[in-house]
């Protein structure tokens, strides 16, 4: 009998870390709807420093299918100061990344009317929307940054679906903001969001193309506004981790996108 019971017990604790599992994974995959509460996010004042926020995106929120591109297909079309130039070269270089994951660029020659479409804009600033805003929407590339590789390979992760991840509900768990060195206007940058949109797997990725750097938006840039509990400084790659690639998939697979 004690046999039994034993074993009885053994099944009912697999089975119950099984379904606790299954949750965690349903948790992850299929997120309750985002949109930060009364956010702005225009060129002139982009959301976090480089979102764009569309009307229709605070009513229905940026991670229902209807915010993502169906078959991983996203058409664009390059601003005419674009061609012939290093940038689009380093802009296609990106591109590469993301259909790595299945993703497929469409680029059109002539401007077209009454479709979905990102207009990649030859600008001075990085900024994008979340996902598919429905229409033509804008996709700004700082052709002048150094940066301009990595700001590209960022602000396509946006345009994919992906937010930024230290705003995640376990930011205290994982970082250690220093909240006494960010400039004052840029406070809110990092705020916590209770939402598993932020959610980029069960670690912190210091590699993924969608941080900011430990020193961003510093007072003192000799000291650092995010690192690791354990003091571990990060930033950005010049490619997708595995962490982003599973994160972009959960998220596809979650509304059949795939």
């Amino acid at each position: 009998m004690k046999k039994i019971i034993y074993l009885l017990a053994i099944t009912l604790i697999a089975s119950c870390s099984t379904e606790d599992t299954k949750q965690e994974e349903q948790a992850f995959i299929c997120p309750e709807l985002f949109t930060p509460e009364n956010a702005i996010g225009t060129i002139d004042n982009p959301f976090q420093g480089d979102i764009l926020i569309a009307p229709r995106t605070k009513q229905s929120g940026v991670a229902s299918g209807s915010r993502l591109w169906e078959g991983r297909v996203i058409p664009v079309y390059f601003d005419e100061r674009f061609e012939g130039t290093s940038q689009k070269d380093l802009v296609y270089k990106a591109f590469k990344e993301f259909e790595s994951i299945g993703f497929t660029f469409v680029e059109y020659t002539e401007l077209p009317y009454d479709q979905d479409l990102v207009y990649i804009k030859w600008a001075g600033v990085a900024v994008s929307y979340i996902g598919r805003k429905g229409g033509e929407q804008e996709l700004y590339l700082p052709v002048k940054w150094n940066t301009f590789y990595d700001a590209t390979l960022h602000e396509l992760g946006h345009l994919v679906g992906l937010w930024h991840p230290h705003n995640t509900p376990r930011q205290a768990e994982w970082l250690t903001v220093n909240r006494d060195n960010i400039q004052a206007d840029k406070i809110d940058f990092f705020e916590i969001y209770d939402t598993e949109n932020f959610e980029y797997g069960d670690e912190y990725d210091i590699y993924s193309v969608m941080n900011y750097s430990s020193y961003v938006y510093a007072i003192d840039t000799s000291i650092p506004t995010m690192t690791l509990k354990d003091g571990t400084l990060f930033e950005s790659q010049s490619r997708l981790t595995d962490g982003d690639k599973l994160s972009i998939d959960r998220m596809y697979s979650c509304y059949g996108l795939n």
